[in-house]
């Protein structure tokens, strides 16, 4: 639910809609067995996104930054899509702010 409502935030441009994508992908996260890493580092690399999505670079950065090296290294296909889609959105709209030029400076390393 999180990511269809995220992606018609984005595709609309809805900072409400993304905040009930944000509130769905909150609720499954809570919902997670400890067990399930993986899905754990999606869901908040789409968490971090739906901030984004809803104008809140810091609070993207705030949650995308300790899982940062993870994501960029777990090779995951949905993953890996997720962070290049919060990456664009973030450098799209914010590139000029230290914080998120940081946070591309540090993903791009990791890709390298």
């Amino acid at each position: 639910m999180g990511g269809a409502l995220r992606d018609l935030a984005a595709a609309t441009d809805d900072p409400a809609t993304a905040r009930d994508a944000a509130l769905a992908t909150a609720s499954s996260l809570a919902h997670l067995p400890p067990r399930m890493a993986l899905a754990h580092l999606l869901l908040t690399v789409r968490l971090a996104d739906c901030h984004a999505c809803a104008g809140d670079p810091d609070g993207a950065l705030a949650l995308v930054g300790p899982v940062l090296e993870q994501a960029g290294h777990a090779r995951q296909m949905t993953i890996s899509r997720e962070l290049r889609g919060l990456a664009a959105r973030l450098v799209g709209r914010w590139g000029d702010l230290h914080a998120v030029r940081d946070f591309g400076d540090r993903l791009h390393a990791l890709e390298g």
